[in-house]
């Protein structure tokens, strides 16, 4: 005989289980754009750690100047390890917090899982560090630093920061890929507008 109630079976004493008392782990309560802009935040504050605090003494010393030779190699190296951690470990981040399906793919730039889009997003992250660290040393620039003092003094110099201007630049270019995407949508649906 079949038993046609909503009710769950608990494996272990074969009862029956209301389904309203089981307890929801807490990651699935969070709301899925608070877990993406989490996610994202960290990694860009984790690309100025360990690339412009960790290699920028490396590449030039203790005299860090902006739209210098060495500033331009931190700000590829920005892109081309923004780009593989993008393809190789933010999305699959972004997909295990996942309640349903597809619910994280409006906060990645391309979705697919597929070898050759490992270029789509690594020219996505050179696009992105270009625009993030030439708005920082703008921005550096404008609250009043001087050419004459001997190192450059970074406003973006700490992770923290520097996380914040990468995920507005990233918010950005997401919400222009969702706008075109809705447009093309709008476009190509039957009767258009």
């Amino acid at each position: 005989m079949i038993d046609d109630s909503n009710d769950k079976i608990d494996v272990e004493s074969d009862q029956p289980v209301d389904v309203d008392k089981v307890k929801v782990p807490f990651i699935y309560r969070i709301p899925m754009w608070v877990k993406a802009l989490f996610i994202k935040y960290w990694f860009c504050g984790v690309i100025f750690f360990f690339v412009n605090m960790g290699l920028a003494n490396i590449i030039y010393g203790e005299k860090s100047v902006p739209f210098s030779q060495g500033a331009y190699i931190l700000m590829l190296l920005d892109g081309l390890i923004y780009g593989l951690a993008y393809f190789l470990i933010q999305g699959f981040v972004i997909e295990l917090c996942e309640r349903v399906d597809g619910e994280g793919r409006p906060w990645l730039i391309y979705y697919s899982r597929k070898w050759w889009t490992i270029w789509i997003d690594v020219v996505y992250g050179l696009v992105w560090a270009v625009c993030t660290d030439l708005i920082a040393w703008n921005i550096t620039a404008a609250i009043g630093t001087t050419s004459a003092q001997a190192n450059f003094y970074w406003v973006f110099a700490e992770p923290l920061s520097y996380g914040v201007l990468g995920l507005a630049v990233e918010m950005f270019f997401i919400g222009l890929k969702n706008l075109i995407v809705f447009i093309h949508k709008k476009l190509t649906v039957r009767g258009g507008y």
